[in-house]
């Protein structure tokens, strides 16, 4: 049997939500690209949002999509 523990570790990341912007945000959706070129290895043009540094529909439908793969 293999037993599961969730471990939280501290970050001094914020939150992120719709709507925030800045530096961190820009971080967020590079990473987001990344791994939604992992993800998808085969479309020609795999999905992707703008690196603007604003947490838009684009970005949160992104998360949304990511979360809902990975679950």
């Amino acid at each position: 049997m293999i037993l599961s523990v969730a471990t939280q570790f501290p970050t001094k990341r914020p939150t992120l939500q719709f709507g925030a912007c800045g530096q961190i945000v820009k971080e967020m959706q590079k990473a987001l690209n990344q791994r939604l070129v992992q993800l998808d290895t085969v479309s020609a043009y795999p999905l992707s949002v703008s690196t603007t540094g604003y947490f838009d529909r684009e970005t949160r439908d992104a998360v949304k999509y990511l979360r809902v793969l990975l679950s």
